[in-house]
């Protein structure tokens, strides 16, 4: 079994894209894609996991960012803070 330190490729992205921000989940299973573009800007979000052990794959979500969005800087904010 290789180091889990060591670079492994993965399957290609669902769409080819540039100046989208990354964030990973809170209990880092999933690394989530926000915006970028090719050529405008985009309001996707994708996640990328690994449910079976080394069987990763991106998904496109239902869910979308309000309005376009290209280099930005995004950032995970814990459940407990946005409990008001």
């Amino acid at each position: 079994m290789p180091d889990a330190t060591e670079w492994k490729e993965g399957p290609d992205m669902l769409q080819k894209t540039n100046g989208a921000s990354f964030v990973e989940s809170e209990d880092g299973s999933k690394l989530y894609l926000l915006g970028g573009l090719e050529p405008l800007p985009w309001n996707t979000i994708h996640s990328f996991d690994c449910p079976n052990s080394g069987q990763c794959q991106w998904t496109k979500l239902d869910r979308t960012l309000s309005f376009g969005r290209m280099f930005f800087q995004a950032i995970r904010v814990p459940e407990s803070f946005a409990a008001c």
